[in-house]
Order: structure tokens, then C-alpha cells, then sequence
């Protein structure tokens, strides 16, 4: 009988490891999963169960529970290489960056002879910011004979991604299109090629037009085997509209400085919002963005084609991506249409190439009308910015304590100027390091810093520092600092004046410099990569800041330096003039990119229901103005009552009825007995108001009771004085 059962055992075992490997092979990873969990009663400790388990869960979205699997099944199987690499992996998908490079890094060094196992040590380490690392097994393992073109592909994908980001940029264009050649079918190449293109100034737009359109052909071979989208029943013009935003970035990300006042703000008596998260990478600012939006859902990891049927079957009336070209981005999504309009905004500064993005949201300044021709979406340009800036969105409570607040000009103490630029290697084009270059020796006492992510490694800094030294500025006067998050903005306090990049500018790192209170030195191009700074420069008012040639840019670095006691002066009057400003006016943009979407919605329902006659949808149009605008205006607020305030998914109050809630809880403080758990719960609530105000007077004269309370005067001072420059 014992025999017998051990026989059955024996036998359902072998039938279990067939059937595991067979539901891998064709990616039912529900089916994985049972079966393993099935194996493993029959024995706790079978590698193939313990393999594939974690796997089958990360594939399906349940990466937490995968960490937490692959450490158990390392207990049992410490050295098995292909369990410590797809651990390494799901850590990464986590945004542990440094131990999945560890991990990584152990496979690899176990088995030098897995190729698989390389590969994923060179992009652990690429995201770890070990760029040197990287570049060293890329360069190594992409000599071996005999590789399969797609592996061969990724392999020099990220080599040139490595070489991207430390600034290689002609050698980063060249592998990259040696990638593709060898894989075009593999689209997360042709994405990193563009990226890297708008930084080379060798490139010309219409270079990257015809990259953008060689990356569409490919998606859209993809997406031809999709149905068409069904036209939508509701064609309602005046109808709330369903908008869903789309992108891998709702977290701690440069995009999130710019899309959460517009989530928090857009006005739902007119517009329903849905998000949906192309990353496993979650934070605090995740919970906020969920707290913004009406319903917030987690697709990444999906198959392309259950992300296209579920947005679809969402009845979305516009979709806007936020990522363009960038890592994970929702574009081979998009590129089957998921709904009847579709528009890209923010995190990529050129063309999609996609015939079904129909709109590029920019404005007059950042876009001139020649831009037209290297965009196959048309361009929708906003009145007066193409975006407003939240700063110090990874982390809003930092932006009311003292260190960030603007400080006086370096040169006043230190005796010279310090030139700056935070920006990217990736910018650094030998063109504007010859601009630097120029400044520096006209103006011998002056100095550069940079800052600058990667160079903790003495490769890539050795290799910046050689750059900047073939240039001709002495290694002296070269300050190099290793970019740390926890560190953002505070750089700014040694700078006097900003350096801009070019051909690519700032986005991003332009408004946190002058945020705080440094004057930005920028070369205006012909298009939106080479223009971001001057739209943002203009809007704040100082166009003398903005070049029309090199010689200019050398000139008005010069200009600046010459006067330091205007140079403070500025600095100390940058930041009030910037928040006053379009730049950050939250609820002003809302109620501009509000009225911008009713329009794409109306050009929709009018080049849908007149597609060959022109003179009838202008006319169309004209009648929908007229109907709407005069009901706008007299039902949009202008004043503070149309704040909403965010508690959780779909549900938020009232500004006015936060602020009795806050009144309540001051109250309650100042008589309270328990005051430490009293000013907790009131410092909690005025971050909830700053999240959807965040120059909110009162909310910040709540945290000054609160740290005065707690005997941080200091603290108190800093928050009263914020206070008393809000309006």
C-alpha cells in the first residue's frame, strides 16, 4: 500500500513538472502557479515549484508576494542561478535598484559563462547608476561570436543606453541603430534611440521624424491585428467626459511635478478621471495620485493586448500619455487606439510617429509653427505654458522648511562666480560644452559645478572630467558632485548662475532652478526639444535670459556676472515673481487644459460626423463655442471655492469644508491635554489641504502652531514667514 501511494506520488509529480513547463512555455501563468502550489504539497522542496513559483506571480502582477517567494525558495536554493536572477529582476520591477544589482551581480559572477546572466548584470547595474559597470560587461560580452540577433540586440541596447547616459552621445546613435538593424521588431530599442537623438546636435528634426515613423511602422504591424475601436454610443458634446491618463511615472518622477495639481484640480462636474500605472514602482506620491483620481488602475506587467481590450472596455473619451519615448511607456498600447481621441503630453519632448496619437499638447512659445512638420500628431498650443510646475512633489513637506527657501548669491561670501547645471550628462553635447567652455575662460576666477547622476563611479566622472578639461577648463576650477535624491534643490545653494543644455534643454531641472532662486542662461532652438527652456523663461518674464545664437549665451552669462548686487537681488525675488506666475497657477491651467479638452472632444464629434467637408465642421465648432463659452464663464469660479480636496479615490470635499475641519482641529489643539497626538492629527489634515493647495496660507500657519507647540521655533519662524507670502 506504501509502495503504491509513493508510485502515485512519483507519478503526479512528474505529471505536475510536464505540465509547469508546458504553461510557461505558453505564459498561462494562473496555470503555473496552481500547478506549482500543487507540487509543492506533494514535496515542499522541489526546485521546479520553487523556480517557477515566484515567477508565475511577478508575471502576474503580484510582484510583493514574488519578492517574498523568491527569498523563500533562496533559503532552500541559495546558488540556483536562474532563481537569483529572476529575483533580481522582480527586485528591480520593485524599484529596489541596489539590491537587484546585487543580486544580479552574484549570478553572473557564479556563471560567467550565461550570457542571460550578463545581460542582466549590465542593465541591474545601468539602473543601480553603476554605469561604468555596465559598460565594461557590454563592452565584453558584445565581441561574442554567435549570438542570436534579439539577444544581440538587448545587449547593445543597453550598452548604448550606458553610453547615453554618460554623455557618449554619437556612439550611443550609432549602436542603437546597429540594434535595430539586427531586431527592429524589439521596440524598446527604437524608443531609446530617440531619446538619445534630440540630444545630439549632429540630428536633425527630420532625422528624428523619420526614427519616430520607423518605430510606428512596427507598432503598427503589431496593432493591425487588433479590431478597430468600436465608436463610442454617447456622442454628447457637452456630456462629462471619461479622460484616462496613462503612464509607468505615477510615483516619485519628474512627470509627477507637473500632473498632480492638474489631477487634483480638473474640474469633475465636467471631466471623470481614470488612471492607469504602467509600474509596479509605488509611493507615497502613488497614494496620492490614487487619492486624485476617480479610479486608479495597476496594468503593468500585462500582455499587451488584455492592456488594450481592458482600457477599451473602460468607454475612455480621451487618452493622454504621459511618457512618449521613455521607459515602459504606454505608446505600443496606444498604438492600437483605445479610445477616439488620443493625445501625448510632458514626458517625452518629440513626435510619437503613431498615426493614432491624433494631439501633442505644447504652447506658442515651446512650439513656433514650423514645428509642425516633424510631428504626425497636430499640435494643440496651450495660451500661456505648456505646463504648471508643482516643485518638491517627492516630497511636499520639505518644501516648507528652512533649507529650501532661497538663499543669497554664493559669490557674495565666496569672492567668485559659480556657473551650475544639474541637468543630465546625457544633455551634455560637446557643442554646449564648448559654450561652457568659452565662459569660463573670458570670466578666470569663476568656477563650474555639476551635478550629475552616475559619476559616484570613478569611470564616468573620470570620463566627464576628461571632457570638460579637453575643452579647455582647467580641472581646478571643475566642481563634480554625484547626484543624491535626498539632496534635490539644495545643490542650487552653490550656484550662482544656471548653465542650460542644448540642443535638448531643461524641462524638469529648469523650473526647479529657478524655483530656487538661480537665473538660467539658455540657447533657444527651432523646435520643442531645443525650446522647453524658453517657454518657461518667457513666462516668467526675463527673455534677456534667452539666446538667439552661441555668442549670445556667452555674453549673457557674462552680463549676469558682471553685477552681483542685482544678481542677489534677482535671486531673492525669483521665487514670489515664479509663483505668481503661469509657471505655477494650478487652477488656473486646469481651467485652460479643462476647456482644451471639451475642444479635441468637439473637433472629434465633427471630423467624425463630417470627415470630407471642412467649411461644416468649422462651423459645427463655432456653434458649440457659442452655446458653451457664455455658460463657462458664468458658472466657472474665479476664486478658491472650486478647490476640491482629496481624501481618497472618487471622494473629496470642499476647500471651505477642509478648512471647518482644520478650525475644528486647531481648536482641539490649543485646549487638548494629549497635545502630541492633537497637532499630529491636525499637521496630518493641513497636508491634506497643501496637497491640493500647496501655497495654502492657512494649512501653513496650522503646521507653524503645530511646531511651535512642539518647541521647534526655529520651524515655526520658517512656516510664518511662508504663510505671510501666500495670497
Amino acid at each position: 500500500m506504501r509502495d503504491s501511494l509513493k508510485e502515485r506520488n512519483i507519478f503526479l509529480i512528474e505529471k505536475l513538472c510536464k505540465e509547469i513547463k508546458k504553461f510557461v512555455k505558453q505564459e498561462k501563468w494562473s496555470n503555473v502557479e496552481i500547478s506549482c502550489k500543487s507540487l509543492l504539497q506533494l514535496n515542499e522542496n522541489h526546485c521546479i515549484a520553487h523556480e517557477n513559483l515566484p515567477l508565475a506571480l511577478a508575471n502576474q502582477g503580484k510582484k510583493k508576494e514574488a519578492k517574498i517567494t523568491y527569498e523563500e525558495a533562496l533559503k532552500i536554493y541559495p546558488n540556483f542561478g536562474n532563481i537569483i536572477t529572476n529575483y533580481s529582476i522582480c527586485l528591480g520591477d520593485l524599484g529596489l535598484f541596489e539590491a537587484s544589482a546585487i543580486q544580479a551581480e552574484k549570478a553572473a559572477v557564479q556563471d560567467p559563462n550565461n550570457l542571460l546572466y550578463q545581460i542582466n548584470w549590465m542593465a541591474a547595474s545601468i539602473k543601480n547608476k553603476k554605469y561604468g559597470t555596465a559598460i565594461k560587461i557590454g563592452e565584453e560580452i558584445a565581441k561574442l561570436p554567435d549570438i542570436r540577433p534579439e539577444i544581440k540586440n538587448i545587449i547593445l541596447n543597453n550598452l548604448a543606453n550606458a553610453y547615453r547616459i554618460t554623455g557618449k552621445l554619437k556612439e550611443a546613435v550609432a549602436i542603437f541603430q546597429q540594434a535595430i538593424y539586427l531586431a527592429p521588431e524589439l521596440l524598446d530599442t527604437h524608443t531609446n534611440l530617440l531619446l538619445t537623438m534630440h540630444s545630439e546636435p549632429t540630428v536633425s528634426d527630420m532625422d528624428i521624424f523619420d526614427a519616430a515613423r520607423n518605430y510606428s511602422q512596427q507598432a503598427e504591424k503589431i496593432a493591425a491585428q487588433t479590431p478597430p475601436l468600436p465608436t463610442p454610443k454617447d456622442k454628447n458634446p457637452h456630456k462629462i467626459l471619461r479622460i484616462g491618463f496613462i503612464s509607468p511615472d505615477f510615483r516619485k518622477h519628474p512627470v509627477l511635478y507637473f500632473i498632480e495639481g492638474l489631477l487634483a484640480q480638473l474640474d469633475r462636474n465636467r471631466f471623470y478621471v481614470e488612471c492607469f500605472s504602467l509600474s509596479h514602482q509605488e509611493d507615497e506620491a502613488t497614494e496620492r495620485i490614487i487619492s486624485y483620481s476617480d479610479k486608479f488602475f495597476l496594468i503593468a506587467g500585462w500582455k499587451n493586448l488584455d492592456q488594450v481590450n481592458f482600457i477599451r472596455n473602460r468607454n475612455i473619451d480621451i487618452m493622454i500619455d504621459l511618457a512618449g519615448h521613455t521607459a515602459d511607456s504606454g505608446l505600443a498600447i496606444l498604438a492600437h487606439r483605445c479610445a477616439p481621441v488620443q493625445v501625448t503630453w510632458l514626458g517625452f519632448p518629440g513626435t510619437s510617429g503613431l498615426r493614432t496619437i491624433d494631439w501633442r499638447i505644447t504652447d506658442r512659445v515651446a512650439s513656433p509653427a514650423s514645428d509642425d512638420n516633424f510631428y504626425t500628431e497636430r499640435l494643440i498650443r496651450l495660451p500661456k505654458i505648456f505646463c504648471a510646475y508643482r516643485p518638491l512633489a517627492r516630497c511636499i513637506p520639505l518644501r516648507y522648511t528652512e533649507p529650501y527657501q532661497v538663499r543669497e548669491s554664493p559669490a557674495l561670501h565666496k569672492g567668485y562666480i559659480t556657473f551650475g547645471c544639474c541637468n543630465s550628462p546625457a544633455k551634455f553635447s560637446d557643442d554646449i560644452l564648448n559654450l561652457w567652455s568659452k565662459i569660463l575662460l573670458e570670466l578666470p576666477t569663476s568656477r563650474l559645478l555639476i551635478e550629475a547622476s552616475g559619476i559616484s563611479e570613478d569611470e564616468p566622472k573620470n570620463q566627464l572630467m576628461s571632457r570638460l578639461t579637453g575643452c579647455g577648463i582647467p580641472e581646478s576650477r571643475i566642481i563634480l558632485i554625484h547626484r543624491n535624491p535626498d539632496n534635490q534643490y539644495l545643490t542650487y545653494h552653490d550656484i550662482d548662475i544656471a548653465l542650460d543644455t542644448y540642443p535638448l534643454t531643461g524641462g524638469t531641472t529648469t523650473f526647479d532652478t529657478l524655483w530656487m532662486g538661480v537665473p538660467l542662461v539658455s540657447l533657444a532652438g527651432s523646435g520643442f526639444r531645443s525650446r522647453m527652456s524658453t517657454s518657461i523663461i518667457s513666462a516668467l518674464g526675463y527673455p534677456q535670459w534667452i539666446a538667439q545664437n552661441p555668442d549670445e549665451y556667452v555674453q549673457i552669462a557674462k552680463n549676469l556676472s558682471q553685477n552681483l548686487s542685482h544678481l542677489n537681488s534677482t535671486r531673492l525675488q525669483l521665487r514670489q515673481r515664479m509663483q505668481n506666475s503661469p509657471l505655477m497657477d494650478e487652477l488656473g491651467f486646469s481651467r485652460i487644459f479643462g476647456r482644451m479638452l471639451r475642444d479635441l472632444w468637439w473637433h472629434w464629434l465633427t471630423d467624425h460626423e463630417h470627415p470630407a467637408n471642412p467649411h461644416i465642421r468649422t462651423h459645427e465648432r463655432v456653434t458649440l463655442y457659442q452655446q458653451q463659452f457664455a455658460n463657462w464663464r458664468q458658472s466657472e469660479p474665479l476664486s478658491q471655492s472650486s478647490i476640491r480636496v482629496c481624501l481618497s479615490a472618487g471622494k473629496a470635499i470642499t476647500l471651505e469644508q477642509a478648512y471647518a475641519h482644520l478650525h475644528v482641529l486647531l481648536e482641539r489643539a490649543q485646549q487638548s491635554l494629549n497635545m502630541p497626538e492633537a497637532c499630529n492629527t491636525l499637521e496630518r489634515w493641513a497636508w491634506t489641504i497643501l496637497a491640493a493647495r500647496p501655497d495654502d496660507r492657512r494649512a501653513v500657519l496650522a503646521l507653524a502652531h503645530c511646531a511651535q507647540a512642539r518647541g521647534q521655533q526655529s520651524t515655526a519662524e520658517t512656516h510664518r514667514m511662508l504663510a505671510d507670502s501666500f495670497t
